[in-house]
């Protein structure tokens, strides 16, 4: 079993072979178990609801004995002052950036982990752009983005 590091690398390839330009990425976990096991789960649910269908699936990836897991989906980020509020959503915001977020939890350290790739619309050319680790968890609702 890797670093939650690893396991956000692994997630990022996922999200690199599944990346269509034109079309929203579905939000998944991967999930890996004690003896390095690994499961998919895409979460195709609507809107809002991802926030309680996500947390249903953690406590069932706890009941199944995984020991990590890292959530990825496409969001809007934007960045705001330090402690400061968000005056408005990263939807909103005029200087967002689209991103495909990532957010890595362990068990048995009880640590997470968060990166984000940002999406480079260029017509035929719109790719993901290379992985960047985040000091601390993004505060993510799939709804409307990330706030940073």
């Amino acid at each position: 079993m890797g670093t939650l590091r690893d396991l956000i690398e692994k997630a990022s390839g996922f999200a690199e072979a599944m990346f269509d330009p034109d079309d929203m990425l579905t939000p998944h976990i991967i999930a890996e178990d004690a003896d390095g096991g690994i499961t998919v789960v895409a979460l195709a649910v609507p809107g809002s609801d991802i926030d309680r269908y996500r947390e249903m699936m953690q406590l069932r990836l706890l009941a199944e004995g995984k020991r990590r897991w890292c959530f990825f989906s496409e969001a809007w980020m934007a960045e705001y002052l330090k402690g400061g509020p968000a005056t408005v959503e990263p939807v909103d915001h005029p200087e967002r950036v689209e991103v495909v977020t990532f957010d890595a939890f362990d068990v048995p350290g009880n640590r997470r982990v968060a990166a984000t790739r940002q999406i480079h619309r260029d017509g035929d050319n719109s790719r993901l752009l290379p992985l960047v680790m985040r000091p601390e968890p993004a505060r993510y609702r799939p709804s409307i983005g990330v706030v940073v």
